[in-house]
């Protein structure tokens, strides 16, 4: 049976389906498929589609890799505002996302997207829920972060080595080059970081025929630290190896 509608409900009725498009549009609290949960507001059902798509094409690489399904969920919090990376984490906007612990906290996807980092930054992230998962969270935050960065450019086929930054900074003590806390704080520091992990990388494999992102994560998933792994393979601790060979190394120049 069809019933009219007065002047009022006529107005009101686009208004109301005006609401239910920007209902389905922009999300709010939780998205997820499978392990992966994504939550926050501000986000559409297309772009958390998106994000859980990223996730799970780097999950079919690093699983034939490694040969292994983590069994963790990893969440992942949608910040309000890029200014919530410097006032939750210390770390400034060119820091994409932060994880620590099976979380991920990322800047609006929005942002990430018109910057053209976000299958980036998510790979990256994605890569170190992996590890940690793959591990049992013994590998040191610093080798995550460098074979997060080292695994995605070869899934992206970018050179292996990335540019050499203009205002770099230069590590000649272990303990500095390590100190993730340190260098994710100051871009040229983070900068540096990368391109000298890379061929540190690179190193291992030409003078110690050692494949480090997989040879050395494999050893900390049987439960050999990473200290060990290194010492093991190359006759030397890590922070010897790099203050007494890699530094005189010409390509680490």
């Amino acid at each position: 049976m069809r019933s009219r509608l007065n002047k009022k409900a006529r107005t009101a009725l686009p208004l109301l389906l005006l609401g239910l498009v920007l209902a389905v549009s922009l999300t709010g609290g939780s998205f997820s498929r499978g392990r992966f949960y994504l939550h926050g507001d501000g986000f559409s059902a297309d772009e958390a589609g998106l994000v859980m798509d990223t996730l799970e094409n780097a999950e079919r690489l690093l699983s034939g890799i490694y040969n292994y399904i983590p069994a963790e969920n990893l969440d992942i919090i949608v910040l309000s505002g890029v200014w919530e990376m410097k006032t939750s984490f210390g770390v400034g906007p060119w820091v994409g996302a932060y994880y620590t612990g099976f979380k991920t906290y990322l800047q609006p996807i929005a942002t990430l997207k018109k910057r053209e980092v976000l299958a980036r930054v998510l790979f990256i992230e994605y890569t170190h829920y992996y590890l940690d998962s793959y591990t049992n969270r013994t590998c040191p935050a610093w080798f995550n972060e460098l074979c997060s960065y080292y695994l995605f450019r070869l899934y992206t086929g970018a050179p292996p080595v990335p540019a050499a930054p203009a205002a770099g900074v230069s590590f000649r003590r272990y303990a500095d080059f390590i100190d993730l806390s340190a260098n994710m704080r100051d871009y040229d520091r983070l900068e540096s970081f990368y391109y000298y992990a890379v061929r540190f990388v690179l190193f291992l494999q030409e003078r110690h025929r050692l494949n480090a992102c997989l040879d050395l994560v494999k050893a900390m998933h049987r439960g050999i630290s990473f200290k060990d792994a290194v010492t093991q393979a190359a006759g030397k601790s890590p922070a010897r190896l790099f203050e007494e060979e890699f530094l005189a190394w010409p390509a680490a120049k």
